[in-house]
């Protein structure tokens, strides 16, 4: 099991790495690869690459992916969104498609 997952992740850093990156591809893998953060931090890279309106949907697209995979991962959910808020702040506009709005 901790071999599947670190292999996950390993592909899914050579594809982040790729020129140019490959995310959709390498958010298959982080999603399998157990690691929120790191998938937060794909987040964080992909979403500027959209229009600036549908940064947030990157969020969204990101925990549907997640809890379909599995719908009791409500502490990779938390700690995913935790990173996608700080990629629209950093973006300096509030999210709002994903039900959180920061004040």
């Amino acid at each position: 099991e901790d071999c599947r997952k670190a292999l996950h992740e390993e592909l899914a850093r050579a594809l982040m790495a790729h020129a140019p990156p490959e995310y959709g591809l390498a958010a298959h893998h982080l999603a399998r690869a157990d690691d929120a953060q790191q998938y937060a931090h794909l987040v964080e890279l992909w979403a500027p690459t959209g229009f600036q309106s549908e940064t947030d949907l990157f969020v969204c697209r990101a925990c549907l992916h997640l809890l379909a995979l599995d719908p009791c991962s409500r502490l990779h959910l938390l700690a995913l969104l935790r990173g996608a808020i700080l990629c629209c702040l950093a973006a300096n506009r509030p999210p709002t498609s994903t039900g959180v709005i920061m004040r």
